[in-house]
């Protein structure tokens, strides 16, 4: 599984863009839908990851989440004495039906500054 990105904890201009596809591979409309960016890392075992969204292209199935190192995420508070933590990942797309699927797994590290 690859790292699909690297946050420093207070980078605000970093953001996460996701092309949600079908099991053909096929890009996902979500149009009208929901997204949920869901991880877990064995570097902080007590914090899950479970922040929301938005629809970036529906037609084309980009959802989009901003801001990666502020406080909706992974903060210093949650870091303790680590420096950097590994989450495996995934996006939880809901549908206006309320149907639910989900999509492949990814890592997202993040790390505390060096200063």
């Amino acid at each position: 599984m690859a790292v699909l990105a690297e946050v420093f904890i207070g980078s605000t201009l970093k953001e996460l863009r996701i092309t949600l596809v079908d099991e053909s591979g096929n890009i996902r409309v979500i149009t009208g839908g929901a997204v949920r960016l869901q991880g877990k890392s064995a570097d902080l075992p007590s914090k899950t990851l479970d922040v929301a969204g938005t629809i970036y292209d529906g037609p084309n199935g980009i959802a989009r989440w901003t801001q990666l190192g502020g406080t909706g995420f992974v903060t210093t508070g949650d870091m303790g004495g680590v420096t950097e933590a590994t989450f495996v990942c995934q996006v939880k797309y809901t549908d206006s039906g309320s149907l639910v699927d989900y999509g492949p797994t990814f890592e997202l590290v993040w790390k505390k500054p060096i200063v």
